[in-house]
């Protein structure tokens, strides 16, 4: 299995790219693409299937070749071992061969998330409570996998209830009374409330309708703490995330106070959004610093923190990047730990560098995206930093990605 999702194949010396098969199938290929030494394909019939298959759980998305459910045939149970596969494979063609030779051995445990875990007909569905859609001509669709081609849709399992209970789909539905075809939609709901995002303008579903609203902020409860959120900021887009991210990197913190002396740890925290992991780390380390490059999510966190009744050293906002790690290092003395969950696309070589040659006592890394975290930790471990607690939480099931959470010290 390939990070994005696909098998591997080889067929005339090319290096095939197969959508929707499993590792270990014989099937047949329909072609979608040939290039001079690879080729892409997605399957039109098994003929000896995997003992882990299953009737794909979104048929309209395999009708379609509509991208983001690519695990969506596979069993649950299975999709995390191949995850897992993934993510050693990614140790070593990404992280580079010293990484592999020390992850061999480290035994990574793999979760599902706590609503997955008793199993069900309706495990891994429902989880999604932030999704983009766009309108078109007939309702709102998705992208076609690789392409740009938006194709309509009647259902979206992956979704949660709360939204799809609204009147989202068909022609006549009621966001296309407020957008436009080609107009991109967020749809967001907290506790209480859906709202849906068009451009910077935002409407509250309300008996049926979706009426203009000017009240941005959605609420969040994670353990006894209350988080206001920005509708067109960034929050964990798994209904379960923000508590097991929290608590796996909660743990981890606990592990460098074990090893510090608890009331001196100092903390920085980079892409610090809306403040989850900021309180934490407020409540546990004596002086904790934390940047974030949206104006919103600094917004946020201020609030959130001032409601908790904690107060951080510095909360600003910054674009984040290498540069930014050498002028935090210019005022702020060497932290014991960092802390840092960037987005998808990871920190980057550049950055970890930057980090590694600050010289924190401890980093704890977390990452969405298999082959952004190999990379980003194989620069570490080439800085002499040293994986010493890992955990991944399938909190995208039915897709290829996984959260990933590392604990590095560093080494003598």
């Amino acid at each position: 299995m390939t990070h994005g999702g696909a098998c591997v194949c080889h067929h005339h010396n090319k290096v095939g790219f197969i959508r929707n098969a499993i590792p270990g199938e014989t099937v047949k290929v329909l072609i979608t693409q040939e290039l001079s030494k690879r080729f892409y394909g997605t399957v039109i019939d098994v003929v000896e299937a995997s003992e882990h298959r299953r009737e794909h759980f979104w048929p309209e998305a395999v009708n379609n070749d509509i991208g983001g459910t690519e695990y969506g045939h596979i069993a649950l149970d299975h999709q995390r071992y191949l995850k897992a596969e993934v993510l050693r494979d990614a140790f070593s063609r990404v992280g580079g061969r010293d990484l592999a030779y020390h992850m061999d051995g480290f035994d990574i445990p793999f979760y599902p998330a706590p609503s997955d875990a008793a199993g069900g007909c309706d495990a891994g569905r429902g989880w999604r409570t932030r999704v983009e859609v766009v309108m078109t001509s007939e309702g709102i669709g998705m992208h076609q996998y690789r392409g740009s081609h938006c194709v309509p849709v009647k259902q979206l399992p992956f979704v949660s209830k709360k939204i799809t209970d609204c009147d989202i789909f068909g022609a006549h539905c009621a966001l296309a009374k407020i957008a436009q075809p080609g107009q991109r939609i967020r749809l967001v709901h907290d506790n209480k409330r859906v709202v849906a995002c068009v451009d910077d303008a935002l409407f509250e579903e309300c008996d049926g309708v979706f009426v203009p609203t000017k009240d941005d902020v959605m609420h969040y409860r994670v353990g006894d703490d209350l988080f206001d959120v920005s509708a067109l900021g960034f929050w964990q887009a798994h209904t379960d995330a923000p508590c097991v991210l929290r608590e796996s990197v909660t743990r981890m913190i606990n592990t460098v106070r074990a090893h510090l002396a608890p009331s001196q740890i100092s903390a920085v925290e980079f892409y610090a959004g809306a403040g989850l992991l900021s309180l934490e780390l407020l409540r546990r380390c004596h002086s904790v610093w934390t940047f974030e490059g949206s104006v919103r999510a600094v917004a946020d966190a201020k609030k959130n923190m001032s409601t908790a009744g904690l107060t951080v050293e510095h909360a600003g906002r910054a674009f984040i990047n290498a540069k930014q790690v050498a002028r935090a290092a210019q005022r702020i003395k060497t932290p014991d730990l960092v802390v840092l969950d960037p987005p998808r696309q990871g920190a980057g070589t550049q950055m970890m560098k930057a980090l590694a040659q600050w010289g924190p006592s401890a980093i704890i890394l977390v990452a969405c995206d298999l082959a952004s975290a190999a990379r980003d930790l194989g620069v570490l471990h080439r800085c002499q930093y040293r994986i010493t607690q890992a955990e991944c939480h399938d909190l995208f099931p039915y897709t290829p990605h996984i959260e990933s959470v590392f604990l590095l010290e560093r080494g003598n």
